[in-house]
């Protein structure tokens, strides 16, 4: 009776350690919910646009916008007090 026990036995724990293996390789996946499909409208064609250009800046002989500003001592003034005189603007700042 031994000689039957003890090969049973151990093809009994080597099945059950081949199922606890096959249960850790496949992982504990639980099966998905099946999404419904839902019927999609065909894509709307849309017109292709122009892009948006800027518009140009003030042109050679127009006269510049009036700016105001604060000069280095603080003083405030206008660019259109210097109207008729060469200007040079430097515009920095600090970000």
């Amino acid at each position: 009776m031994q000689k039957v026990v003890v090969p049973l036995v151990a093809v009994l724990c080597l099945g059950f350690m081949g199922f606890i293996g096959y249960l850790f390789m496949t992982g504990n996946k639980k099966p998905q919910q099946q999404v419904p499909v839902v019927a999609q409208a065909p894509p709307v064609k849309q017109q292709q646009q122009q892009p948006v250009r800027p518009t140009p800046g003030p042109q050679v002989g127009e006269q510049a916008p009036d700016i105001l500003g604060q000069d280095v001592d603080g003083k405030e003034f206008k660019l259109s007090d210097y109207r008729g005189k060469v200007v040079v603007l430097d515009f920095w700042g600090f970000w």
